[in-house]
């Protein structure tokens, strides 16, 4: 569903709010942090780079993802778009 709203239907609000249903329901599981991530990552590829940056950071916060580079250059990328 996630990928037919960001990409087929082009809607990528509809499936940014399915990423955090999907967060909510499965938090503590590899699925909930899947949704977290794609959720961020679809805020930054549509450049809502403020929404993108708190998705990342809170992956990093719940996921213990902080020395992941690759997080870290999602959320440096954020902070450039930011200026």
């Amino acid at each position: 569903m996630v990928i037919l709203n960001a990409g087929v239907y082009e809607k990528p609000k509809k499936a940014i709010a399915l990423c955090e249903e999907q967060f909510k329901e499965y938090r503590d599981t590899w699925r909930g942090r899947q949704a977290k991530f794609i959720q961020a990552w679809l805020n930054l590829v549509v450049e809502n780079f403020e929404e993108a940056h708190k998705h990342f950071q809170e992956l990093v916060e719940v996921y213990n993802e902080q020395d992941d580079p690759r997080i870290q250059a999602y959320i440096q990328s954020c902070e450039r778009g930011m200026r």
